[in-house]
């Protein structure tokens, strides 16, 4: 049984920040899964990355690409015929995707469709909502992604500004990991 963690955000505002995502993916040790729990799996694959910025960028698109990628790798590794638990801290995104909650913004039917399709090339798949700290190695995952962009490619030239932008943000994140 695999536990996939998929996490988005966009930063340093939503909307219209920069949207980053992040994936974790686990194996059950135990043999009783609780959804709420981090700590009884051994890790298999952690993967972040950036999306983009400006118009569109909001943290529902964002955790919408977490979860196309997570479902995405698991079809690609040929990983399709274990019991998979997909968990998001995205409540919306999560009973978007069950039917529970209805699609009030456009942008955010295509990547509810692109998921339904997804999910029909895997066996048993088990969506939960968790809380942000359920999740944290995805979510890690794409907060190091956000950062090595905002340090690596937005900014050529070293910018202070910028920098101490980011470092701020960086803190601001880990400090609501905790």
């Amino acid at each position: 049984m695999l536990v996939v963690d998929c996490h988005g955000i966009c930063e340093p505002r939503n909307p219209g920040g920069m949207m980053a995502f992040g994936i974790h993916v686990s194996r059950l040790i135990d043999e009783i899964f609780d959804p709420e729990r981090s700590i009884q799996y051994g890790p298999l694959f952690s993967f972040g990355s950036v999306l983009f910025s400006g118009k569109g960028a909001i943290n529902h698109v964002a955790d919408y690409y977490a979860i196309v990628a997570a479902l995405k790798w698991l079809i690609e590794n040929k990983i399709t015929g274990e019991e998979i638990h997909l968990r998001s801290s995205n409540k919306i995104c999560i009973n978007q995707i069950t039917g529970t909650y209805r699609i009030g913004a456009p942008y955010l039917w295509p990547l509810c469709k692109r998921v339904q399709l997804l999910l029909k090339n895997l066996k048993a798949v088990h969506l939960h909502w968790v809380g942000k700290g359920e999740n944290q190695f995805a979510r890690e995952a794409a907060i190091a992604a956000f950062m090595n962009y905002r340090s690596l490619y937005q900014n050529r030239k070293f910018d202070r500004k910028a920098f101490e932008e980011a470092e701020e943000v960086r803190l601001r994140l880990l400090q609501e990991l905790n």
